[in-house]
């Protein structure tokens, strides 16, 4: 082992020292979230760094009391986690490979998953509640998404930006070789505008429509699986990501209704261009057209011809 300044070594691996956002520090949290303590993750992460070490050194790198670091490796001992070589005055102590480790997490996670589901499989309660879940992480928006997505068995509703295409491409094009039905709607702009459109049946809308929103709320992001659950909300704004996800099937219908809604008005711009549609219905015309399209969306037909809307007199 490397002689080097003990006090320059534990201030490097000091918590009241070392960067919050270092890797080391973000190591350390996510093995506490695991189950170690804060002192054996420390430790975990010390031996990780620079093995095999003695408990004096684990104690210098890891910030820990030094008193504390046998017993603190100790219990790594007795968690799989580490082991001893030589003897008094000599021990050294090794970590168990990361890989290793993450290996035998990964496979208690599964164990567990499958009991459980045995477990509550034989239970029964009442009927499920209507449920409304905040999110407030940008990733954890998009992988529901994408799960919901992947999970679907009939249809999916989907509204993203342009930005969300690569993330979700791939669950996209699994739902379309199963014969989901795709109902897309994509926001664009020229500066995002795609080369190719994502798998399934979507419409393209102007991004500059919710342009100011966009700005401050962030991108509009929505997700639905057969009416049964949802997920929406904003991301990637100058405000924090919002979102939801939920079973209450209110929240469920006005959504998807938003999705065909925003689809049809998408068609009938196609159709007849934003300068003939401001020509018939005024600068106003998307609520016009919103407000007659509404009761179709709500019955999920799909805008074919001009004539069987009601136009106002202009």
């Amino acid at each position: 082992m490397d002689v080097r300044d003990a006090s320059d070594t534990a201030k490097a691996y000091d918590p009241n020292v070392a960067d919050d956002d270092s890797p080391i520090e973000r190591s350390i949290e996510i093995f506490t979230s695991m189950g170690l303590t804060d002192h054996e993750a420390r430790a975990y992460v010390a031996l990780l760094r620079e093995s095999p070490s003695s408990a004096a050194h684990v104690a210098e790198l890891a910030g820990l009391p030094r008193p504390r670091a046998y017993d603190v490796l100790t219990r790594l001992i007795q968690a799989g986690l580490a082991s001893v070589t030589g003897t008094e005055p000599k021990r050294m102590f090794v970590p168990l490979p990361a890989a290793r480790f993450l290996e035998r997490r990964n496979e208690r996670i599964r164990k567990d998953t499958e009991e459980l589901k045995g477990l509550l499989s034989g239970m029964t309660g009442a009927a499920p509640v209507d449920a409304v879940y905040n999110l407030r992480d940008a990733d954890e928006i998009v992988q529901h998404g994408i799960r919901l997505i992947s999970t679907a068995k009939t249809d999916v509703h989907v509204a993203i930006s342009a930005e969300e295409i690569d993330a979700l491409r791939s669950a996209l094009t699994s739902a379309v070789k199963r014969k989901i039905r795709v109902h897309g709607l994509l926001q664009v702009d020229e500066s995002s505008k795609p080369r190719t459109l994502p798998p399934g049946d979507f419409r393209i809308t102007d991004g500059e429509r919710g342009h100011e929103v966009t700005l401050t709320l962030g991108r509009r992001f929505i997700v639905g699986a057969d009416g049964n659950e949802i997920v929406c909300g904003f991301i990637h704004g100058a405000a924090r990501p919002r979102g939801i996800l939920s079973t209450s099937r209110v929240v469920i219908a006005l959504l998807e209704q938003f999705v065909r809604l925003e689809r049809l008005m998408a068609d009938v711009e196609s159709k007849l261009g934003k300068d003939r549609l401001k020509e018939l219905l005024g600068s106003d015309f998307e609520s016009v057209l919103a407000t007659e399209l509404a009761l179709r969306a709500r019955t999920g037909q799909s805008f074919d011809r001009l004539e069987p809307i009601k136009l106002p007199k202009t």
